[in-house]
């Protein structure tokens, strides 16, 4: 018996409306983060301003950019986002924002925060997916492959939160009373 290309396989293509609608909004979120870069002046507080920068182990030689190019750098971040949020040419949007990112990731190491690490994991997925237009398919293993990458992060999370302190509702408790 011949399988239609619908069928439900690995390599098959699935109804990609839940894909392109994470792709949209992970845009705008992505779009949103790097105005809050400019507005709210991380660039220069994370990035331009320090002179002493704490490098990953071997990743001694990377410094960031001087300025303008930080300026450029992250204008071409916000650029790419839109770009995968329009859906103008998103592997390629995603692509060039998950090496922008990343590379600002690794300029820093005490800025580390663990959801830059899963954005960055994101756009480099969303680069590696081949999602179709019409009609809106995308590979089985593309969205189970997404979905596991966004259930990791939070099924371990919820699992590091099972500690006595969470449960006993001490992080609210402190962060109320400030």
């Amino acid at each position: 018996m011949e399988r239609s290309p619908r069928e439900t396989s690995w390599g098959s293509l699935v109804d990609g409306a839940s894909y392109e609608l994470f792709r949209m909004a992970f845009g705008w979120t992505l779009v949103v983060e790097v105005v809050r870069y400019f507005a709210l002046g991380w660039i220069e507080r994370d990035f331009a301003g320090p002179e002493e920068h704490f490098a990953y182990f071997g990743l001694d030689a990377m410094r960031p950019w001087p300025e303008p190019w930080l300026q450029v750098h992250f204008a071409v971040l916000g650029l790419a986002a839109l770009g995968m949020a329009l859906g103008r040419r998103p592997r390629f949007c995603a692509a060039v924002f998950a090496l922008g990112f990343g590379l600002a990731f690794l300029w820093e190491k005490s800025t580390y925060q663990n959801h830059n690490y899963l954005i960055f994991l994101l756009a480099l997925l969303v680069a590696g997916v081949p999602a179709t237009r019409r009609p809106c398919g995308v590979p089985r293993w593309g969205l189970l492959l997404l979905r596991f990458q966004i259930a990791v992060p939070y099924v371990f999370g919820g699992i590091a939160k099972l500690g006595g302190d969470w449960l006993a509702g001490e992080p609210m408790g402190m962060w109320l009373a400030e």
